[in-house]
């Protein structure tokens, strides 16, 4: 008689599968057979960069989030050293201040986003203005004075957007209002129509997924809604019902490629984290033990897994709607946390994030979702 084995692997739940799929491959032709009896996720949590690393010869003296990430797990952030600052990954510096890129000296770089192709998509500075940069491919897009549609560009808004097919969207300032723009396209502005309703005044940053949609969110009409162009339409407006709940002015925080919006969103006697058509989460709701009491930035992916700030009886905090990440008070690096960014996830659930600490010390933080999988092994029972 063979005597089961039990035992236990622990993958990135990135790949899991393809990692899953080789471990059993291996125990198989060893002539051993392996049944799967459990598998369970949870998060390991890790600090990619903070106050006093040196990173390419640089020495951080400060880093901010919301970083940005891709699938691949590339996390890239903003930070400080004692002669400027710039965009960096754990690995070494992106953009910075004193660099020259596609013809311009920067005096510094920030805002940046990055797709599954690594493309990096940044706001940077040099004399006379800002423009939009891309690094792999190098390239400047746009810049303060060019003319999209008309209308001159002034400044740019804060985190312009690219998609895995390098399609770039971003907010501007204009001389009078404000803009949507892909780099050689205006896509709306102020005193515009959309879905019949004339828009009055632009909140937050647009969004795109990678069939081209752009989400913003907008004043019309006295209201605060959700608008999609590519194609144009009203998506969720102040009033809607969702999931039985009427909700006040929704605060979109991201589009996945299914076309999920997710979005904060006030309703009587509480508040939420909705998408068009499900209440995700929402005010008294537990996680690990601590209440929910409110809700801010939620992100979403392909899974449907949002990452979002919220507030709860056990302090502030960065949350799935399954899983507690992170909350003031823990101790990590050994380290107080302490407060929190936005955070931004990726299509393999990790969620990244920058963190201050007590002693006014900062960092930028990667939960790392882990899949653990018990096996019986049953040695000689192989096919």
């Amino acid at each position: 008689m063979k005597i089961p084995t039990r035992t236990y692997g622990t993958f990135f739940a990135g790949n899991s599968r393809r990692l899953l799929t080789l471990a059993l491959g291996a125990i198989l032709a060893c002539g051993a057979a392996a049944v799967a009896q459990a598998a369970s996720l949870s998060y390991t949590l890790i600090v990619l960069a903070k106050t006093g690393d040196t990173i390419g010869g640089q020495t951080i003296t400060f880093v901010a989030g919301p970083p940005a990430i891709n699938s691949s797990g590339t996390v890239v952030f903003f930070a400080l050293f004692p002669v400027g600052g710039g965009l960096f990954t754990p690995a070494g510096p992106l953009a910075k201040s004193g660099d020259t890129v596609a013809g311009k000296l920067l005096t510094g770089a920030s805002n940046a986003a990055i797709n599954d192709s690594g493309t990096v998509l940044f706001v940077g500075f040099f004399a006379g203005g800002t423009g939009l940069f891309t690094l792999s491919p190098t390239a400047l897009l746009v810049k303060s004075g060019d003319s999209i549609g008309g209308q001159t560009i002034s400044s740019f808004e804060p985190f312009p957007v690219i998609n895995a097919g390098g399609t770039v969207a971003f907010g501007a300032n204009l001389p009078a209002g404000i803009g949507i723009f892909k780099p050689s396209t205006l896509l709306v502005k102020d005193g515009d129509t959309v879905a019949g309703k004339t828009l009055t005044g632009f909140l937050g940053s647009p969004f795109i997924n990678n069939s081209g949609t752009v989400a913003f969110q907008r004043i019309a009409a006295g209201e605060t809604d959700i608008f999609t162009l590519l194609p144009p339409a009203l998506v969720v407006q102040t009033g809607d019902t969702v999931a039985g709940k009427t909700i006040g002015p929704p605060t979109p925080g991201g589009i996945n490629n299914s076309g999920a919006i997710a979005f904060g969103a006030s309703f009587t006697g509480g508040q939420g984290i909705f998408t068009q058509s499900a209440l995700l989460v929402k005010s008294g709701d537990t996680i690990a033990g601590t209440t929910l009491t409110g809700f801010e930035a939620p992100v979403i992916n392909d899974s449907g897994t949002v990452a979002f700030l919220a507030s709860s009886t056990g302090g502030i905090g960065i949350f799935t709607q399954s899983f507690l990440l992170a909350k003031a008070g823990d101790t990590i690096a050994g380290k107080t946390l302490a407060s929190f960014s936005s955070p931004v996830i990726n299509n393999g659930g990790a969620v990244a994030f920058g963190a201050s600490f007590t002693d006014a010390s900062t960092a930028i933080l990667l939960a790392q979702p882990l899949l653990t999988v018990s096996l019986d092994i049953k040695p000689g029972e192989g096919p």
